[in-house]
């Protein structure tokens, strides 16, 4: 936020100041009270499982000027505080959102999609920096609570935004849109990533496209060309709709190139063309950095010029991350998980260059419901089918992922039933020059074989 006074705070989150200086000046707001600054304003959010309302003391303690409450009965005796009642603090955080979303006008570009949202939105980032001031999601900050945060950490001196809008169920696209209210949208792509909540893929697509309409007018559609529901979501589309894919789009790769800590590529665009080396490893990348360029095109940046940006540059937040342990290389890709992004890791195994062994360790994926045991088929046959040299599944949950890949050939498929016991077994059967894919959704903690190797 730019600064404003705990009146404008309290009149935008349509709250009553029951006490405090409403003159008092603030500029940023936290819903945790171990990230608060001194200054800051508090707003004490409450869930199933938690209630900020009792860290009152914390955030005086850590100098929070004011908060954000339900309610008043953990306010330390004799709090100088400046304290905002309202109902709901949920429902006040998105009157905020709202409010401070009128207050600014960056030029705003929304994404989402089943896979592949954080990684465009980082190299949309590395497009843009340069010419531009941007305000971007940070981490997974891309829902009910996340977006408003994100909306209301943007100030008027950021010309540009970069949003992530995500969802679990139905119905939950449309109000971020609303509130983000875009002139650029991506959708990179229609997976099956929580399709036990959504029941087809038809439905995600019903959903994501739920963001469409919320661009503005004379705004811009960026949608992936090989998807298969692209040609759907493109005609119901009142914008202009950029297609960039692989094979055939208006930002399209040429010369495409896997190396062992990166990809190369050319990229081409209305009789534009540049080569790219990005710092990550595996084709995919390609199509998401091609997302970025299109962007940058629609802001005018040209292709070698976004190109440049793209080529080199360290990216933190793109997934596979590298790293080597006992000369042992590592792709850790154990943040989240299912079948197509499964499927997607084990050809980026496949692709990269290895003088050793290469192995697959693969966790549970969550929220496939009935599509659980066909999920787990497709993760086989990919694996039977790439340059795997070993598979390990982990957890009682990928025992059909290890019946399969036995059904379909591979011989070296290990079951190991914790992320202790497949650190020990990757201890005895490693060798330096390997490489080891860890893939798995996050509640199944992958990313702590790598720690215990």
């Amino acid at each position: 936020m730019d600064v404003c006074t705990i009146r404008e705070v309290a009149e935008m989150c349509r709250g009553v100041l029951l006490q405090g200086n409403p003159r008092c000046l603030v500029s940023q707001l936290s819903k945790d009270t171990r990230t608060l600054k001194p200054g800051d304003v508090y707003i004490a959010l409450r869930g199933v499982h938690f209630d900020g309302n009792r860290f009152l003391a914390q955030a005086e303690a850590c100098g929070a000027s004011a908060v954000i409450v339900e309610s008043i009965s953990t306010l330390p005796i004799n709090s100088k505080l400046a304290v905002i009642l309202v109902p709901n603090s949920l429902v006040a955080l998105r009157h905020l959102a709202e409010s401070w979303r009128d207050r600014i006008a960056p030029k705003v570009i929304c994404i989402t999609g089943s896979n592949g949202k954080t990684t465009t939105r980082e190299l949309t980032a590395r497009v843009l920096e340069r010419r531009f001031s941007i305000s971007h999601t940070q981490g997974n900050f891309n829902n009910h609570i996340g977006l408003p945060l994100t909306i209301l950490a943007t100030s008027s001196v950021h010309n540009v935004a970069i949003w992530e809008i995500g969802m679990n169920h139905h119905g939950e696209i449309l109000p971020l849109a609303k509130l983000a209210r875009p002139q650029i949208g991506i959708i990179t792509n229609i997976g099956v990533a929580h399709i036990a909540n959504m029941g087809s893929r038809e439905a995600i697509a019903v959903e994501k496209g739920s963001l469409i309409p919320q661009i503005t007018p004379g705004g811009t559609l960026i949608l992936p060309a090989e998807d298969d529901f692209s040609k759907k979501l493109a005609s119901s589309s009142p914008i202009r709709t950029l297609f960039v894919g692989l094979n055939f789009g208006a930002v399209t790769a040429s010369n495409i190139e896997v190396l062992p800590n990166g990809t190369r590529f050319i990229a081409h665009s209305f009789g534009q063309h540049a080569s790219v080396t990005l710092s990550v490893p595996g084709k995919h990348m390609v199509k998401d950095a091609l997302f970025a360029l299109a962007v940058g095109l629609e802001l005018g940046i040209s292709i070698p010029d976004g190109a440049r940006e793209l080529s080199y540059a360290p990216l933190l937040h793109c997934r596979p991350k590298l790293q080597v342990k006992h000369q042992v290389q590592f792709l850790d890709d154990s943040y989240n998980a299912n079948p197509d992004s499964m499927v997607t890791a084990l050809n980026t195994l496949s692709e990269i260059p290895c003088a050793g062994r290469r192995f697959a360790i693969l966790g549970k994926m969550d929220e496939l419901g009935v599509y659980t045991k066909i999920g787990y088929q497709k993760v086989a046959q990919a694996a039977a089918a790439s340059l795997v040299d070993a598979l390990i599944a982990v957890g009682e949950e990928t025992l059909p992922l290890i019946r399969e890949a036995i059904k379909r050939g591979m011989r070296n498929v290990y079951h190991t039933l914790d992320t202790s016991a497949t650190a020990k077994l990757l201890g005895r059967i490693t060798s330096p020059g390997d490489i080891v894919l860890i893939k798995g959704s996050n509640s199944a903690r992958m990313s702590y074989i790598i720690e215990q190797y």
